[in-house]
């Protein structure tokens, strides 16, 4: 829990200091979730969004997905994509596009 509270920080701090505007989270690695790991998603996407961040999570593997479904995780709002390389292209793209704003 502890670690948890660490990177959920972390995420935040960098984010505001250097004012993202979109943040990868790549889970590729990812072979489990359980409730910890499904809250830690959650408080930072919504935290990122109220920094004014898009958060992006990319490589979420079937069986994660498939969990975090019948836990109830509520994901309504969070971009996903289905690996590294096109998250990085979209978040390219709605950098572009917010520039253009």
């Amino acid at each position: 829990a502890r670690r948890a509270q660490d990177i959920v920080e972390a995420v935040l701090g960098e984010a505001q200091a250097s004012r993202a505007r979109v943040v990868l989270i790549d889970v590729t690695g990812l072979r489990r979730v359980d409730e910890l790991a499904a809250s830690l998603l959650l408080r930072v996407t919504r935290a990122l969004r109220l920094l004014g961040s898009q958060a992006i999570l990319t490589g979420m593997r079937p069986d994660v997905a498939q969990t975090l479904v019948s836990m109830g995780a509520d994901l309504s709002g969070v971009l996903t994509r289905a690996n590294l390389q096109s998250g990085i292209a979209y978040a390219s793209e709605l950098v572009r596009s917010l520039a253009r704003r």
